[in-house]
This record gives C-alpha cells, structure tokens and sequence, in this order.
C-alpha cells in the first residue's frame, strides 16, 4: 500500500485540464543549465580548516582539482544530489576538499577540469588570502580542524555506501506520483490549482 508523503503545488491558467496534464509531465523533465564551478573563502586564518568545493550541476564526468601545494588536504568527499528548482530538474554534484592553510600569503588556485563525453571544460580559478593567527585563534583552530575532519571522514564514508543505480531502481520499485486537480472541469481562462502527490511504498524519514 502507499503511504501519502508530500504535494508540489502549481497554479496555471490554461483552455483545459488535459493541456496543463501534458505541460507540468513534460517541465518535470527537463533539466536546467550546465554549470562547472569551484567555491571557497576569499580569507582563511593560518591553520584553519576550510572547504574547496568543486561544482558540477546537470553535467557528469571525471574531475581534475587544482593544485593544492600550498593547503594540507585533510580529507575530500563527493555528494550528488537532484531536486525540482522553478520546474526544472536540477542534477548537482559536489566535490569538496577539506584543506588546512598553512603559509601566510595570498595563495591562488588555477582552474579545475571536468572531462565529460570527450569534451573539457575549466572551472573559474580562485585567489585565497591566509592570515596570522593569535594564541587563543589557533586554539580555536585547532578544534575547528578536528571537528572539521571528523565530519569530512563521516560524509566521505556515507557517500562511499550510496549507490546511484540501486536508489534510481529503488525510486522506480517504492515511489509513485499522482497528478492532482482542483476540478474536473473548467471553462475557458479559468484558474486552477494542480499538485502532485507522491506516495512511499516505505517509510520515508527527513522528507
């Protein structure tokens, strides 16, 4: 039996149901823009932790970092993720690096590359500026970095136990959406309301 999770609500004004039916099916579809790109802070303190993450949204393919000579990397982790963002599907992955900055200076990245179906791509460069830190701002660095590195060891080994192609034959198996009216029917320029409804086949937690 299916067990009622959550709606997504859409408001149109159209000549008739069936033609909205066909609209909303054939948005939910389409995937928004490629994007490749890297972010981190423009300023960090001497020993901090901090996160370079690289960027890859509705592309796929093999990821070459920049040099990190002048970071420790402490550990790096990748996380996919997809979701529905102004009623396009979105495809997001996230490389992220978790670096200790270790020489005062300003310290500049050169670009990523992305090999994807035989095509490279580069990512913007960054430019990050490391900063002295006083007794009690390393204490508390030093903690931070601890923190900091437990969770990365904690998202690396989460991320190592996902597997895309059991979950999207998972999603085809447990999950069932529904298109839902407000009306069975409508005159012509008439506004209306329709959502989809999605059902579990199991429990879902943190939905």
């Amino acid at each position: 039996m299916y067990t009622y999770c959550r709606h997504i609500a859409y408001r149109a004004i159209l000549p008739a149901a069936c033609s909205l039916l066909v609209l909303l099916l054939a948005s939910s579809a389409v995937y928004g823009q490629r994007r490749f790109y890297m972010q981190a802070p423009a300023s960090v303190n001497q020993g901090q932790s901090f996160e370079l993450t690289i960027v890859l949204e509705n592309i796929e393919g093999t990821v070459t970092p920049p040099k990190l000579d002048a970071f420790v990397v402490l550990a790096n982790s990748s996380f996919k993720e997809i979701g529905i963002v102004n009623g396009s599907m979105t495809r997001v992955t996230k490389e992220t690096y978790q670096l200790l900055a270790k020489t005062i200076g300003q310290h500049n990245l050169g670009t990523a590359q992305l090999v994807a179906k035989g095509t490279t791509y580069q990512s913007n460069a960054l430019s990050i500026k490391v900063t002295a830190l006083s007794a009690a701002q390393k204490q508390q660095a030093q903690q931070q970095q601890n923190a900091s590195k437990a969770e990365a060891e904690r998202r690396q080994q989460q991320s190592s136990t996902l597997n895309m192609d059991n979950l999207q034959q998972q999603v085809q198996k447990d999950v069932f959406m529904r298109l839902v009216l407000s009306k069975s029917s409508v005159y012509k320029g008439e506004m209306l309301t329709a959502y989809y409804r999605i059902y579990f086949r199991q429990e879902v937690a943190d939905v």
